[in-house]
């Protein structure tokens, strides 16, 4: 007899918060005549940019496609190396190679276990000089 149920394996990534009045504007969008780059995306872009402090903002269908375009705005892209973390979603690597950039992984350990030593304990002393420019992607875990 096993210990481990499947109630017991269920970790939820997110617990969403969804109330009448986001059910109201679901049904709202869904009702008109766009579902996609209608008013409401623009009225969106415009609150997401005054609270930005920014003149623009745009909305994108994704995490991955946000990224991407974040890539594409500094420049990011064929002969760069991006390294990021493989305890991450996949989009932290595939918005990289969507820019034509390579892939470099590298876990990160917070500062006070940098003294140890030990198997499997030198990672973040690893060396990539010589191996052409570098940028770093910090992506948000599964808790942000």
């Amino acid at each position: 007899m096993s210990l481990i149920t499947s109630e017991k394996m269920h970790i939820p990534l997110s617990r969403p918060s969804i109330d009448g009045d986001d059910v109201a504007a679901v049904l709202e969008v869904l009702h008109s005549p766009s579902l996609s780059m209608g008013s409401k995306v623009r009225g969106f872009e415009l609150a997401m940019a005054r609270y930005a402090g920014t003149a623009v903002a745009v909305a994108v269908n994704s995490g991955t496609s946000g990224l991407h375009i974040c890539l594409a705005a500094l420049g990011i892209g064929p002969g760069d190396e991006v390294i990021t973390t493989p305890f991450s979603f996949v989009a932290s690597a595939n918005c990289a190679l969507y820019a034509g950039s390579k892939i470099g992984l590298r876990r990160h350990r917070p500062a006070h276990a940098q003294h140890r030593s030990g198997p499997g304990r030198g990672a973040n002393q690893r060396s990539y000089a010589g191996a052409g420019p570098r940028r770093c992607l910090r992506p948000a875990g599964p808790d942000g």
